[in-house]
């Protein structure tokens, strides 16, 4: 009986080991691609008036402007890192957090921050589920709501640009990485850290890996770490770049520098070895320039010789190799092939596999087909392709478009044509005034001194005195028709502007000399006597006309005018 209980206790212990060994091989987090969060829906900014405040996308005043430095770190939630009373001898302010209601938040703590970063997804300028606490003496992490993440026992904790979600520790002058959930990335074991920038897919950061450096008696040392946390390079090399531009998640290329001379690994493996001056990288063609003994020649990302090393300088240009040997210049094709016309320095390719642009020695340009014939002679300053069999062409100083005969369709007049993205329109400017091109080659509109808005389904054209609603294909539309979900409208009757409904009706009379469309807060701006004010969805003043603004359309949050700094970061001021 004994024997058969202590069986079934065994069986039971065992299934325990089991489960646990299966959850911690099946379901453990991936701690190297955490999910960081996406700012869509900002609902506090910044207030400045001479002094940093708060409001509410309502307009509302959450903290008074009475502060030095104010740092949002995620603006969807209600939590303010508040700073004042700067000590010129420690460099550092007197910080205190607030909530939305004005109540102090982790009082506890010698001193919270946020964690400033350069660049993020949605350009917030920090790590927006995080704050470093300080506490006698170290720092430690803790969320938003006041959860600690992390023990104090770091130096500093910073953020690791280009790599959102992950962060630099620093103990006793080494550095490590953890990420925002405290998980230990590398260990504080490194004199130096940074990521390697690569951000070429949705993935954004997440994808990119660390170059990690040592100190030693012959200067700083390098190594490589990928996105898993797995070793690719010891730390031996003399420096170390990724090469960004290929778009390959799991492949990573590396040309690494070992006394003075280039190699490149794809992962842990040697594709060339350490015996070039120089590894150059072509994005278009992803070929490698490489240098050795003064000379040049191609390779592919295999190692493949596609162009020897014999030449004094190569130059790729589209889809043209340019190797020059003393005075002579021979033309190669990606593939290593010499072009069959001699005259042609380069071939570019189109968004059209039917036609390429070719630039002659005398650097002039026209086109070729896919079978090498010539259908528009070298004559050009400059040629790029526009849509269809539209080629918009440089002659001399002015702009124009001809067709694949060569034949002049819109005239050399222009100072820029540009076809606007994800429309079937083109937009030319000449002197002040902007032209609306359509697909055929048909001006339907000019406006001077005009803006254009790329709308989610409509473009809006304005200046100062006018404004225009057009589809994508060029045909006028209202913007009742257009802008679905406003309850009032623009409208212009003998020169001065009002608002109407949905069925034409007048509810604000036709007054001013020109005003924006009701925003989101049923507040719109109106100009008289060339000064802007406010007025709400009633037709109400609640701002008399007194500023002079450089937008054509001011903007606004509630009652807030948008102001850009220029470097970066919105500030919204409030009207009386």
């Amino acid at each position: 009986m004994k024997s058969k209980k202590g069986l079934i206790i065994f069986l039971i212990i065992s299934l325990i080991i089991f489960i646990f060994i299966c959850y911690n091989v099946f379901s453990k987090k991936d701690k190297y691609n955490i999910n960081f969060e996406e700012i869509n829906q900002r609902q506090y900014f910044l207030d400045f008036d001479e002094k940093y405040g708060v409001i509410n996308k309502d307009g509302e005043e959450i903290i008074d402007t009475n502060f030095d430095m104010i740092q949002i770190p995620n603006p969807s939630k209600d939590i303010f890192v508040c700073m004042s009373n700067y000590n010129a001898e420690t460099g550092s302010y007197e910080t205190k957090i607030y909530n939305k209601n004005r109540e102090e938040l982790f009082t506890n703590y010698e001193k919270v921050e946020a964690i400033s970063r350069q660049e993020s997804l949605d350009n917030i300028p920090y790590e927006k589920s995080v704050l470093k606490y300080k506490e006698n003496g170290k720092y430690g992490l803790i969320n938003l709501s006041g959860k600690k993440i992390t023990n104090p026992i770091y130096d500093d904790i910073q953020a690791l640009e280009y790599k959102e979600g992950m962060l630099t520790v620093k103990q006793n002058d080494k550095f490590g990485i953890i990420n925002i959930n405290g998980d230990e990335i590398i260990k504080v074991k490194y004199d130096g850290i940074q990521a390697d920038q690569y951000s070429l897919n949705e993935n954004h950061n997440k994808k990119a890996g660390f170059i990690v450096s040592i100190k030693t008696n012959d200067g700083y040392k390098f190594g490589y770490i990928n996105y898993k946390g797995k070793t690719l390079l010891e730390t031996e090399y003399n420096e170390i770049a990724r090469i960004n531009y290929i778009n390959d998640d799991e492949s990573v290329y590396l040309v690494a520098f070992k006394n003075g001379q280039a190699g490149l690994f794809k992962n842990k493996s040697k594709v060339l070895e350490n015996e070039y001056e120089d590894i150059q990288f072509d994005n278009i063609n992803n070929l490698l320039i490489l240098q050795r003994n003064g000379k040049q020649g191609v390779s592919d990302l295999d190692g493949k010789k596609i162009i020897q090393l014999e030449y004094d300088n190569i130059i790729i240009t589209g889809n043209s190799i340019n190797a020059q040997k003393g005075d002579e210049v021979t033309v190669f094709n990606s593939e290593g092939e010499k072009l069959k016309n001699s005259n042609f320095i380069s071939v570019l390719e189109t968004d059209n596999k039917n036609y390429f642009i070719t630039i002659d020695k005398n650097e002039n340009y026209g086109v070729i087909d896919k079978d090498d014939n010539v259908i528009i002679d070298n004559k050009y300053t400059f040629i790029d392709y526009l849509f269809d069999n539209y080629f918009v062409a440089q002659n001399e100083q002015k702009i124009g478009i001809v067709d694949d005969k060569g034949k002049e369709v819109i005239k050399y007049d222009y100072d820029v044509l540009q076809k606007i993205e994800g429309t079937d329109l083109i937009q030319g400017i000449k002197n002040e005034n902007i032209d609306l091109i359509d697909k055929n080659m048909k001006k339907i509109l000019t406006m001077k001194n005009a803006q254009i808005d790329i709308k989610e389904n409509y473009i809006k054209i304005y200046n100062s005195e006018d404004r225009k609603y057009l589809q994508y294909d060029g045909k006028e539309v209202s913007n009742i028709n257009v802008i679905k979900e406003a309850k009032l409208f623009a409208k212009k009757s003998n020169n001065k502007w009002g608002f109407v409904d949905k069925n034409g009706n007048i509810k604000i009379q036709y007054t001013y000399d020109m005003v924006t469309e009701l925003n989101e807060y049923g507040y719109a701006g109106i100009k008289l006597n060339g000064k802007w004010g406010v007025i709400n969805s009633e037709g109400k003043i609640i701002q008399e006309p007194i500023y002079d603004l450089q937008e054509l359309e001011p903007q606004f949050i509630g009652k807030y005018y948008k102001v850009d700094l220029g470097y970066g970061e919105n500030f919204y001021t409030k009207v009386n």
